[in-house]
């Protein structure tokens, strides 16, 4: 019995260790991207650990309201798998999205906007971090490591432990009354 328990800690003790070297290696492979990104203008910020955001206000100026814990939020979204070569206008890599122009051929996905009550948790923390203080006409860019994603889940052709980035368009913010 004894060498079945320690059998169990150190397969444990391996899991940990595994899943802290992809998460430094992804951390490591998302650091070097957003210092490229931000060395040509962005500015992205680590907003918590393994998760970057970029807001990218409108040409127009930035809008009213900021969105805070407890607004609904109108959101068309595209989700892709993380690589050094993704870029904010990539079609590659493509997930998942409700954008009916981005969705390749004979796909249907839902193609109604998405609405979120910010800080109910039915979207990953780190996007919902990521969308405080977004206004409408923002296009917010979010990068997180596997284990702010989906971790060691498969989700649809996105294989375990694999980084993501989110293109959310923030349509409409109605403040909490």
């Amino acid at each position: 019995m004894c060498a079945v328990a320690a059998v169990a800690v150190v397969l444990a003790v391996s899991a940990c260790n595994k899943k802290g070297e992809i998460f430094e290696q992804q951390m490591d492979t998302i650091r070097s991207w957003v210092e490229s990104r931000n060395e040509n203008g962005s500015a992205y910020t680590e907003i918590m650990s393994g998760v970057f955001r970029d807001i990218v206000y409108p040409e127009d100026g930035r809008g009213t309201p900021l969105a805070e814990r407890g607004d609904s939020l109108y959101l068309m979204y595209e989700v892709y798998k993380f690589s050094t070569s993704f870029s904010e206008t990539s079609t590659g890599d493509l997930i998942y999205t409700n954008r009916p122009e981005r969705m390749p051929d004979r796909v249907e996905w839902n193609r109604d906007t998405l609405r979120i009550v910010l800080g109910d948790g039915k979207l990953m923390k780190g996007v919902e971090e990521s969308l405080a203080e977004s206004a409408p006409g923002d296009l917010v860019m979010v990068v997180m490591t596997s284990g702010n994603a989906y971790g060691d889940h498969t989700v649809q052709q996105l294989p375990p432990n694999t980084p993501v980035a989110w293109r959310v368009n923030v349509e409409k913010v109605i403040e909490n009354q």
